[in-house]
């Protein structure tokens, strides 16, 4: 008897009609790859994301947020060794942050006697999503969760802040682009930004890596009639929060911008700056 093997993934979900009776009609826009359904396109397109999201711990740069945290809390990181010293850090890091407590099952808290009661427990679930309300023991399970399930992911106004970091937020330039037609690139160049008044992270200045912002000019463009524009941008950020879909409330949480690894109008990350005078416009060029 022929002994059956199971299909390479990569090789059945990415086009191969002959295997099984799916319809492959979600096309890659990097690579023309096709799936059978959006979950698989979504998964697949997180392998063109460039490594641009560093461990808390060690530094070591990953594609995304989940990424590191699953390294970091897998008890690898340089670090922090040991998964149970990297998953109180983790723990930690969350509890720590402006908000942080929302998202945690039993958050440290003074009892009646003085004494500090809750906190992480190495065997319990320390972690709950607000929208359906399940727990997990692991920080990275809970973002896997997340960003899995559009219901949890989607529409939510509070996020944890996700970069998480043992240090003071420090001042970092970053070089970013925004897409607009070329008469809205020349107004930003002589004039500055006007911030945008919606969007999927709030009110504020949108900018995102160049590809991005060149295919949003060039849409601007179509729907226009006129020439897009690309601006280049420097950026400074003190205390950015990271979240991985949309989110409305970083503003009043004290951040200065807010960057999303996807949101319900993009599939790519995307920045939001809250204080236009923090952009410097470096050049502007027809797209």
């Amino acid at each position: 008897l022929k002994k059956e093997y199971p299909r390479c993934y990569d090789c059945t979900q990415g086009g191969d009609s002959s295997y099984g009776q799916e319809t492959f009609a979600f096309e890659c826009p990097e690579c023309s790859k096709r799936f059978a359904d959006a979950n698989s396109l979504a998964q697949h397109r997180h392998t063109h994301r460039a490594r641009s999201f560093p461990c808390p711990g060690c530094g070591e740069l990953y594609r995304g947020m989940t990424d590191a945290a699953m390294h970091f809390e897998s008890g690898s990181c340089n670090a922090c060794r040991g998964k149970d010293a990297a998953r109180r850090a983790a723990y930690d890091l969350v509890a720590n942050q402006p908000g942080g407590s929302r998202f945690l099952t039993n958050p440290r808290m003074l009892t009646y006697d003085g004494q500090v009661g809750g906190g992480y427990s190495d065997s319990g679930h320390n972690y709950q999503c607000h929208a359906c309300g399940k727990t997990f023991g692991q920080l990275s399970s809970f973002m896997q969760h997340t960003q899995n399930r559009p219901a949890c992911r989607d529409g939510q106004h509070v996020n944890a802040n996700l970069k998480l970091t043992h240090s003071t937020p420090q001042p970092e330039r970053l070089r970013f682009f925004h897409g607009t037609t070329w008469a809205k690139a020349c107004a930003i160049e002589q004039q500055g930004f006007v911030p945008s008044e919606s969007g999927c992270l709030g009110r504020g200045t949108y900018v995102a890596r160049q590809d991005k912002a060149r295919r949003f000019a060039e849409m601007r463009s179509v729907q226009t009639g006129e020439p897009g524009g690309l601006v280049e941008l420097l950026v400074t950020v003190r205390n950015p929060k990271y979240v991985l879909s949309n989110d409305y409330g970083w503003q009043g949480e004290g951040y200065d911008a807010c960057r999303a690894e996807e949101t319900t109008a993009s599939t790519n990350m995307e920045w939001c700056v809250r204080d236009a005078s923090a952009i410097e416009v470096v050049r502007i060029s027809y797209v």
